[in-house]
């Protein structure tokens, strides 16, 4: 924020001098001898006055600061109404010359750019640093580029302020004059009351009715609530394409119509009421579609939840089929352990035995041979019945090792096929443990692939949600957007016009400019009320703030030609005064409709031959600079 602080502000104390201090000694003294000032005196001492009278209530103002006089004027549609000196930008930190609007209000603002200067009831214009506010007066431009005020005139213009107040720096003094012209905008008529109610409402009919505002906007509009109701119900009973979208801020069903009245088979005539209605039914028509895309994302984040509980549970599944395999394993680890040591004792018993046997056939072959010796033997009886019974004894104890043998081979043999079952039975466990992981990693495999499916659709819907809340807040902002005073920029630089209501964007359209070439000036035309009781056609007041002169072509090379071709190109070059700027710029019927519809009191025309300035941007108005 340019600051114009001055420690010459007569508003801050100076610091009192030893002079100063016996002077108003002196003074207490000799006050009972003192005689009363003159009524003259009085009133050369006293505040000036700068406020002449109260604006019109509800009136638009017209903020007007001449440079070159240094002087701020306000206007309403009744004329002057305050008037104050100023001092603006001095060299190398000039004001700049534009059409403007207060931006920004603040009783209590220090500058961002010059040592937090104070800068009381500051009304910010450009958000480069360019505003109004309270500071020292010399009698010269002497600021930064800001327009300094008399503290207490300051103060009263803040309070007959509002955002959005036009203001005008012009080098010279101007003044809104009374301006007709047939090309002038109308507003149009409010509507009737007495709309038929279809045979049946539709189900989604009201939403966000009551939370819109339409009834005080309505009530604003010279319009009943129950009339707009109707309207709203008349648009929404029309078929699904007749409500057309809104977007950049393009408001719906602009009709061709001039507004010039209603034939049997024509259209209706558009009216205040049914515009709103149409807004209404948009909000109505956001609301339903918000609601199922809220609806949406719940189903969404419902489905989400489920997913994520089938996941932890089948994750459970896994780690827990998982943690059996291992168990599994073990079981059949041990199993095939017992299995090999069953077998080995059984090969190890068999190998024994192979010893064992051939050591008892052995025997067997001894004591055979032993039985023929004895039978040849002229040995005595007792002792040939000895060594043939003590023969017997033997071969019954290798009898019985034999069957002992063969006895534990069969045991082991039968515990070596019990560990084989065993084995084989803890090997289909495991195997039946390994398809269980299986089955249940490719069901954890399923539920993520749903999961991520849902994840990608719980984010559509919220992306859907956030358009609709989006288009919704559009919906809405329209309907609030239609009782504000709307700005129409014409520039012959673009051949384009522009319109914007609350400092957004609504409207943009080329137009046709008669004598492309010859200066149009810079021409502002505010609506400063109805002028009739019918409320559709508009009280203007008109600025000039551009020279009226007519613009010379320049003059060709050919010193030969210069006559022929100066002569024909001056005599049509017209002059650039508000009724020929209006009189030079054609639009279709459809464009002037889109502009009726958001025409009121306190909007503004501006024709100028500049394009739109840098300045213009988030948060502003339509502003043009230097011409």
């Amino acid at each position: 924020m340019r600051s114009s602080f001055s420690y010459s502000d007569p508003i801050r104390r100076r610091p009192t001098s030893l002079v100063a201090v016996f002077a108003a000694a002196l003074g207490l003294a000799t006050a009972f001898t003192l005689v009363a000032p003159a009524p003259a005196d009085a009133k050369r001492r006293s505040s000036p006055v700068y406020v002449q009278r109260q604006p019109e209530p509800d009136d638009p103002l017209t903020i007007v600061v001449s440079l070159s006089k240094q002087r701020l004027s306000v206007f309403d549609s009744k004329g002057l109404v305050a008037t104050s000196p100023v001092s603006s930008g001095a060299r190398g930190h000039a004001t700049p010359t534009g059409i403007f609007s207060v931006l920004e209000k603040n009783r209590t603002h220090f500058s961002n750019l010059y040592y937090n200067a104070p800068m009381p009831n500051m009304q910010r214009l450009t958000w480069s640093g360019i505003a109004m506010h309270a500071g020292a007066l010399p009698g010269y431009p002497a600021s930064h580029g800001c327009i300094r005020l008399p503290y207490s005139f300051s103060r009263q213009l803040f309070s007959m302020t509002n955002v959005g107040t036009r203001v005008i720096v012009s080098d010279d003094p101007v003044e809104p004059t009374a301006f007709t012209h047939p090309k002038l905008f109308a507003a149009l008529p409010p509507g009737k009351a007495d709309i038929p109610r279809p045979a049946r409402r539709p189900d989604n009919l009201g939403i966000e009715s009551a939370a819109s505002g339409v009834g005080t906007i309505s009530a604003m509009l010279g319009v009943t609530p129950a009339a707009a109701a109707e309207a709203a119900v008349k648009i929404a009973a029309q078929t699904p394409g007749q409500t057309p979208g809104q977007t950049n801020g393009e408001m719906p069903g602009h009709s061709s119509a001039t507004g010039s009245g209603q034939s049997d088979d024509g259209p209706p005539q558009r009216t205040r009421a049914m515009v709103m209605a149409e807004l209404q039914s948009m909000i109505d028509s956001r609301a339903a579609t918000l609601s199922a895309r809220e609806d949406d994302v719940t189903r969404s984040a419902e489905a989400l939840k489920s997913l994520n509980e089938k996941l932890k549970a089948q994750r459970v599944a896994v780690y827990e089929a998982r943690a059996g395999i291992k168990v599994r394993d073990r079981e059949l680890s041990r199993a095939e352990g017992f299995q090999k040591a069953a077998e080995r004792r059984l090969k190890d018993f068999i190998n024994q035995q192979k010893r064992e046997m051939a050591r008892l056939q052995d025997r067997e072959d001894r004591r055979r041979a032993a039985h023929e010796q004895d039978g040849a033997s002229d040995r005595s009886t007792e002792n040939l019945l000895a060594r043939a019974e003590a023969r017997e004894q033997e071969a019954q104890r290798d009898a019985k090792q034999r069957d002992e043998a063969i006895a534990r081979e069969g045991e082991l043999e039968s515990e070596l096929l019990d560990r084989t079952h065993e084995a084989e039975a803890a090997a289909l466990v495991a195997s039946s443990q390994r398809n269980l992981v299986a089955a249940h990693e490719a069901a954890q495999a399923e539920i993520t692939a749903e999961l991520v499916a849902g994840r990608k659709a719980f984010v559509a819907s919220k992306k859907a949600l956030e358009e609709a809340r989006t288009e919704h807040k559009r919906a809405i902002s329209a309907l609030n957007q239609f009782n504000k005073p709307a700005t129409v920029l014409v520039s012959r630089a673009t051949g384009k016009l522009h319109v914007r209501q609350g400092f957004q964007d609504v409207y943009e359209a080329p137009v046709t400019i008669a004598h492309p070439d010859a200066k149009i000036g810079t021409h502002v035309f505010s609506a400063v009320g109805y002028s009739s009781s019918e409320q559709t056609d508009l009280d203007w007041r008109a600025v000039t703030v551009t020279d009226v002169g007519p613009e010379l072509p320049r003059r060709p090379r050919d010193s030969r030609r210069k006559v022929a071709a100066a002569q024909p190109q001056q005599s049509s070059a017209p002059i650039a005064t508000a009724d020929n700027a209006l009189s030079r710029i054609e639009m279709s019927d459809a464009v002037r409709m889109r502009i009726r519809e958001v025409m009121k009191p306190g909007s503004t025309l501006i024709i100028t031959d500049k394009p739109l300035s840098n300045e213009t941007g988030k948060g502003t108005d339509l502003i043009v600079e230097r011409w």
